[in-house]
């Protein structure tokens, strides 16, 4: 997710990615990368790190898989909760808001979560499942799902 919305922003946009479990500096799998490449991006420099609290501090849009995802980052940072969301949701609440035009990326993330309970991020069909162990067609699936969601959401982001 984080390398296609990369590709795709303007330079003056900073992605990074982390995760909850403590892999610390382990390579995208070979699955990862191929299925990538196909859409142009190249995740053979990436390195997985696990997600800290000033990362997560700093992060003006935080962007989940899954609700349990979603709430790992709010026990990091409790204020953090208003402004991550399954990029599923992030781009319906999107489409609802309109594009971040001039606004500040936190300030435009944060009215993404206007009327939503923080405690429940997303819909249960919001979620994307890691395909981590699996053959590649769930890659593949996956990557079906994810990238006209990323596509989307950086129509929005960038206008």
């Amino acid at each position: 997710m984080a390398g296609w919305l990369l590709h795709l922003l303007p330079d003056d946009f900073s992605v990074s990615s982390a995760g909850l479990l403590g892999w610390g500096e382990q390579p995208a799998t070979a699955h990862s990368i191929s299925v990538a490449e196909r859409s142009g991006v190249s995740l053979t420099g990436h390195r997985s790190r696990r997600l800290d609290p000033a990362m997560v501090n700093r992060a003006d849009l935080v962007l989940a898989m899954t609700r349990q995802h979603a709430w790992g980052v709010a026990a990091r940072d409790g204020t953090a909760a208003a402004r991550t969301f399954l990029l599923p949701e992030a781009v319906r609440r999107g489409r609802a808001t309109g594009p971040r035009g001039s606004q500040s990326l936190r300030t435009w993330s944060e009215s993404l979560g206007t009327g939503r309970d923080h405690r429940h991020p997303g819909r249960p069909d919001d979620e994307l499942a890691d395909p981590a162990g699996q053959p590649i067609e769930a890659y593949e699936t996956l990557a079906g799902r994810v990238e006209p969601l990323v596509l989307a959401l950086a129509e929005l982001l960038a206008g």
